[in-house]
């Protein structure tokens, strides 16, 4: 694949994962001002839960058909074609048991935590489960195919905007309560699932082969759906510590800046959803220089436009919490602790997703089981007199360890890291800015409004674009930039 295409499917699938988290974040922030704070607090505790179980309802088929893919076209279509099926037959067994264990947990939800009458919306949250695998099974299947706008459309922009006009329609009709939002939350993902189907109609009908189950999936989805599992544990438990040991507020204090932290994540989830079927082709064909360099490359890109991203909640954090109420204002330290933890995790890249591609699964799960043992040690210590502050600490201080780790690993075993002179520049970049901006702003505007929020975002951008320029860019980036700007001018 060329550079071109390339960078068409980045800034495709980097444009569906901006409109899907600043739908996801703008829909948070209604669902925050419509119903009370214990009511988002349980909202927003249920969507926690829901994307753990997603993980297991996946039963780890995102990964491994990337890795499988490659090999099975080499086999032959047969092959390929056989393990699409086994894969969709294996999904319908993971769905089933992930409702059943959603169903399992309402009486500990009930008797355990601050949130009560729970039982009240388990059917839509139950229905949520089958139609968001239908919607990740045809992603994972077109982006082995190389096919982005197929794969994003559904999940990354109809969902979540479906979601939006909803909320929308249901404020219009003063239908602001918990049970309606909940309804409409589930009518998101099956509109996001039946245009999923309806854009890959084509694949099921033609695309038949005499089935017999493959049974590699089996070999690799249990370490697979592991290592997500513990991946996403951490979160998931701070979430359930919050609810189980403090209050159903603080869980909707914490869920708005954990939510807005995440918008960081969509780019090494766009880097990701292009690099990894490449970077898999790669290592399946042996090309590992050319592995090398496009995962040193990709990781400063990913740091570079995560800088974007994260240096507005790093200086501005109380001024954008505000879009979620007045009241959650006062926890912006509570996002800048969170930043810092997302941003580490963008600097070191696809770390992980390279030794899952090596067959790593073992170091994986556990550098993954270690992570999450700090992670509930320094959470069980710390919430009880921290709150809030306890709660993004040990988030952070534990995706810092794991990818210092995920780091070391990748090293040892290929001596690939993600590091260079420009790599470096980006980091110096975003301290830089921090700097200078907080000091114009503290010494030279005083009365906080909607002007010098504009003037700050502005000035951020300016001089983060600038030092990015100066010192995180080599040559042949710089000759590429400037041929794009002579082309548009």
């Amino acid at each position: 694949m060329n550079t071109e295409k390339i960078s068409l499917n980045t800034g495709i699938t980097f444009a569906a994962l901006l409109i899907s988290s600043f739908f996801s974040f703008l829909n948070l922030a209604l669902i925050a001002r419509a119903i009370t704070s214990h009511d988002f607090g349980m909202f927003t505790f249920f969507q926690s839960i829901l994307l753990y179980l997603f993980i297991l309802a996946m039963g780890g088929t995102e990964q491994t058909l990337l890795k499988l893919i490659p090999l099975k076209i080499k086999r032959g279509l047969d092959s390929y074609y056989s393990l699409l099926k086994s894969t969709q037959f294996f999904l319908t067994i993971t769905s089933i048991f992930t409702v059943l264990v959603l169903v399992s947990i309402f009486p500990f939800v009930e008797n355990y935590t601050q949130f009560d009458n729970v039982y009240m919306y388990i059917l839509p949250l139950t229905l949520i489960i089958p139609a968001q695998t239908i919607i990740l099974y045809f992603k994972t299947f077109n982006r082995s195919e190389f096919a982005y706008i197929r794969s994003v459309i559904p999940e990354k922009i109809i969902r979540p905007i479906a979601f939006f006009i909803i909320l929308l329609i249901f404020n219009y009709l003063n239908l602001n309560n918990i049970g309606y939002i909940f309804f409409g939350f589930f009518l998101s993902y099956a509109i996001g699932a039946l245009f999923s189907i309806l854009f890959n109609r084509k694949t099921l009908i033609k695309k038949t082969v005499n089935f017999k189950f493959d049974s590699e999936i089996i070999k690799l989805a249990p370490s697979f759906t592991s290592i997500r599992l513990l991946n996403q544990f951490g979160p998931v438990a701070i979430v359930l510590l919050l609810g189980i040991l403090v209050s159903g507020e603080e869980v909707g204090f914490f869920r708005a800046p954990q939510q807005t932290s995440s918008l960081i994540n969509m780019v090494i989830m766009s880097m990701s959803m292009v690099f990894f079927p490449i970077m898999s082709n790669y290592y399946a064909n042996e090309r590992n220089n050319e592995l090398e360099k496009m995962y040193k490359i990709s990781t400063k890109w990913t740091l570079i436009l995560g800088g974007f991203i994260c240096l507005p909640m790093l200086i501005a954090p109380g001024e954008l919490l505000l879009l979620f109420g007045e009241e959650f204002s006062q926890y912006g330290y509570v996002l800048q602790i969170l930043v810092i933890g997302q941003l580490i995790k963008i600097s070191t890249g696809s770390c992980g997703n390279l030794l899952l591609i090596m067959g790593e699964q073992k170091k994986m799960l556990i550098n993954t089981s270690i992570q999450v043992l700090l992670t509930l040690i320094i959470a069980i210590s710390t919430i009880p007199y921290f709150g809030l502050f306890g709660a993004a600490l040990s988030i952070t201080l534990s995706v810092t360890i794991l990818n210092i780790m995920l780091v070391i690993s990748l090293w040892k075993i290929s001596e690939m890291h993600p590091f260079t002179r420009s790599y470096f520049g980006v980091f110096i970049s975003i301290l830089i800015t921090v700097g200078v901006v907080n000091l114009i702003f503290v010494n030279v505007i005083i009365e906080p409004n909607s002007l010098s929020m504009l003037l700050k975002f502005l000035l951020i951008y300016f001089v983060y674009s600038a030092l990015i320029y100066f010192t995180a860019l080599d040559n042949n980036e710089l000759d590429v930039l400037k041929n794009k700007i002579k082309k548009i001018f």
